[in-house]
């Protein structure tokens, strides 16, 4: 079976496929701080937990929307989004911010085949780094995009979530139950420069299917010759427009 074959049929195998998005120029800001992204972050993992029949490839969270592509039925995606825009919303609330993230807001767009979910990833994966002139593919920290074909993300240093106290499981996750999957891994210690504080965050690989996004390319050099392709044709993607899968 050739590389394109197999590419082929892990997508039939693994759809169906969505593309979940919220639009920036409707929304107030979301993430204003490190600490709001890190939330974000460790939010898409509880998420993921309490719905292991989504699986999330690849995400992106910018100051006033995101991007998340994912696999699975539509009402568990929808169920997904539900939980994630709930749990952000009493977090909010909490910190006196009263912008409103309402369910009306989310987009969710099927990839209809393979070529699309790859312009899909890669737009997702490029959207955060594209916007911050500070930034490269590998150092936008709020988006599972830097773990892609990176070979250097296995050195990071890292320990089991269920490794930390529990007053710091319940920080990270702004509440009173905190457990979480034996697989999730945090960033421990670690100066991520920039783009991040000196803070635990939960690390992307050990709750996103990327090795799974991976495989949907034939290989590293397509995967990064799609991300150097120009913005504005990637701009279509996550824009409602019927030129996605081109």
């Amino acid at each position: 079976m050739s590389p394109e074959s197999a590419c082929e049929a892990a997508f039939a195998r693994g759809g169906p496929f969505w593309h979940l998005y919220t639009d920036g120029g409707k929304m107030e800001i979301l993430f204003a701080s490190p600490e709001d992204f890190l939330f974000g972050i460790t939010l898409l993992g509880i998420c993921c937990a309490s719905f292991p029949g989504c699986r999330v490839l690849t995400f992106s969270l910018m100051n006033n929307h995101l991007h998340i592509v994912l696999a699975g039925p539509e009402q568990d995606v929808r169920a997904f989004f539900e939980m994630f825009r709930r749990r952000l919303q009493r977090y909010l609330n909490d910190r006196k911010r009263y912008c409103v993230l309402d369910r009306s807001e989310a987009d969710l767009f099927r990839i209809p085949d393979l070529h699309a979910l790859r312009n899909e990833i890669v737009y997702v994966n490029r959207h955060g780094y594209v916007t911050r002139s500070d930034c490269t593919p590998y150092s936008y920290w709020w988006s599972a995009g830097i773990f892609f074909f990176n070979p250097m993300a296995g050195l990071l240093p890292a320990k089991p979530f269920q490794a930390l106290t529990l007053r710091e499981r319940r920080a990270m996750c702004h509440c009173r139950e905190a457990d979480l999957p034996a697989r999730y891994q945090v960033l421990a210690g670690f100066d991520t420069g920039s783009c991040a504080p000196l803070a635990r965050m939960l690390l992307a690989p050990s709750f996103c299917a990327i090795r799974e996004g991976e495989g949907y390319f034939r290989n590293a050099h397509q995967y990064f010759q799609r991300l150097g392709r120009n913005l504005e044709a990637h701009a279509e993607v996550a824009g409602g427009s019927e030129t996605r899968s081109s």
